[in-house]
Parts: structure tokens; C-alpha cells; sequence
């Protein structure tokens, strides 16, 4: 049971804080993307690092969304941040899944690099539960990547 407590904690934040793109069909013909991750250094001691952690994304994605490619030279990338710090037996700080591709600006039509998508949230845990905690709730925000990037490519 107390490993629902972050989660549950995690959702919570998620649902108070909501950090997402409210224009729908910002990811219409997106058919690839290249893997970011972005990790706290101090993280790689509890098994965190960045390469197990695109391992786990490239798994999710390759499993959960087939026609979505994984390119390492596509321009559209798909990051995620997992910014937690240990103190006191607990991480803390904040996980997001980001979506980043070439938009135009009206003002001036240059095509620059933008977030057309965006989730995370604050989150917390117990210090023994991080690498668990980690990985599930990146496995929620993917899922809710995932339920956005198939309305939008049907």
C-alpha cells in the first residue's frame, strides 16, 4: 500500500498543475520522433541513468505505439525530463514528457523549435521506491502522449 502513496501523491499534482497543450491537432502527421532524455545526475546511483531511462521510454514507445518511428535523425524529438533531487530518505522534483517540433511564427514565418505538447507534474517518494516510481510515472505520462498522439493520427 504504501507504494500507491507517491503515485497517488503524483496524480494529484498532475491533475492540480495541468501542464498541457490545449490546441488539438498539434501532433497530426507526426510519424517520428528522436528520443531526449533529460536526468539528475545523482539519480544514476539508485539505477536512474539517462541510458536505462531511454531505454525504458524506447520500449514503451516501440511497444504502445507502433506506427510512431524511432529515429535517431528525426527532427521532431519527443524529451523526457525526470528533475529529482534525494534528500531525507525521498526524491523530489518534478518529471515531464515534451513534445518539440519546427513550428512557424506568423509574425515573421521562420520556422524555429517549439513545445506543441506537454505533461508532467511535482512529484515525490520514498527514497527505496524511486526507481519503481520513476518508471511508472513516466509510463502515465507516455499514456497520456499516447492517447493525445492517436486522436490526432487516426
Amino acid at each position: 500500500m504504501s507504494r500507491m502513496y507517491p503515485l497517488l501523491f503524483f496524480a494529484l499534482i498532475m491533475l492540480a498543475v495541468p501542464v498541457e497543450s490545449a490546441v488539438s491537432g498539434v501532433l497530426t502527421k507526426f510519424s517520428e520522433v528522436r528520443l531526449k532524455i533529460e536526468v539528475h545526475p545523482e539519480l544514476s546511483a539508485l539505477g536512474l541513468d539517462k541510458d536505462s531511462l531511454k531505454n525504458h521510454v524506447l520500449v514503451w514507445v516501440r511497444s504502445n505505439l507502433p506506427r510512431l518511428v524511432v529515429n535517431d535523425s528525426a527532427v521532431p524529438f519527443l524529451k523526457a525530463s525526470v528533475l529529482l533531487k534525494e534528500k531525507d530518505d525521498f526524491v523530489y522534483g518534478y518529471l515531464s514528457i515534451q513534445i518539440v517540433r519546427k513550428v512557424t511564427i506568423k509574425i515573421n514565418d521562420e520556422p524555429v523549435f517549439g513545445v506543441v505538447w506537454q505533461k508532467g507534474g511535482i512529484a515525490i517518494s520514498p527514497l527505496h521506491e524511486a526507481r519503481v516510481f520513476v518508471r511508472e510515472s513516466l509510463d502515465q505520462l507516455l499514456t497520456q502522449f499516447s492517447a493525445v498522439w492517436h486522436r490526432d493520427n487516426p
